[in-house]
């Protein structure tokens, strides 16, 4: 006995349809799922050159406010500054600072810590620091985020000090974070 012909007219048709049917209906959602969106990245509202050495201040700031809070801290650029392309604007980030101390292992510094990122941080009209979170098995982290600038601590057998932030606009001319000579 042989098997009956799977492929009849019939059936075929009902296929090429179906097959026709989905890819009409698929293409027609993807069109109108997000027209024209507009960028929900917070910028700053310096211009770009501008919020770049806010920033430079910035962790310039916090290191110092750290050492005078801990003493005796030695920081080294562990990763160079850097820009990229990031939601229809540009995202700078300053050199990784780092010291080989592990300032939030013991959980008594941790209020050290905000304060004295605290005081860098409202020198530079951004909000407060809060105590740092994390611990057992991760990284003891704070940040503070304000006007598309923010700042990160991050501590697990040593600590790392950084600031990113985001401008409208391209990179260009962002990379390197030092100030311009122009004028």
């Amino acid at each position: 006995m042989s098997e009956p012909d799977r492929s009849t007219p019939g059936r075929r048709s009902a296929l090429l349809l179906g097959a026709a049917l989905i890819s009409t209906m698929t293409a027609a959602c993807t069109e109108d799922e997000h027209p024209q969106e507009e960028s929900t990245m917070p910028t700053s509202t310096r211009e770009p050159r501008a919020a770049v050495d806010e920033a430079v201040a910035l962790l310039d700031g916090a290191q110092q406010a750290l050492d005078d809070a801990f003493p005796g801290l030695s920081w080294t650029d562990a990763a160079p500054p850097g820009s990229s392309p990031q939601d229809g604007g540009c995202r700078w980030s300053s050199p990784m600072r780092r010291c080989a101390a592990y300032l939030a292992a013991d959980a008594d510094d941790h209020e050290r810590i905000a304060e004295a990122l605290s005081t860098a941080l409202e020198a530079h009209g951004l909000p407060a620091a809060t105590t740092p979170t994390g611990g057992t098995g991760g990284w003891v982290t704070t940040t503070s985020t304000g006007d598309g600038m923010t700042l990160e601590l991050r501590s697990k057998g040593y600590t790392e000090l950084t600031v990113t932030v985001d401008v409208s606009g391209d990179c260009s001319g962002l990379e390197d974070g030092a100030a311009s000579d122009a004028g």
